[in-house]
């Protein structure tokens, strides 16, 4: 169970860092991204992730 969440974590901040990239240019990416790290900084789970 810890390997899955270790597994989680490096695709979640893979994720981020991908969106991270766009944001300067790209309103939505910006949002998206500020989404993305609020809801790992909280620990919630239940927010959803959207492609920009």
């Amino acid at each position: 169970m810890v390997r899955l969440r270790v597994l989680r974590g490096a695709r979640e901040t893979a994720s981020c860092a991908w969106v991270a990239q766009h944001a300067p240019s790209s309103p939505a990416a910006l949002a998206e991204f500020r989404r993305r790290v609020a809801s790992l900084r909280d620990g919630d789970p239940e927010v959803r992730w959207y492609p920009f």
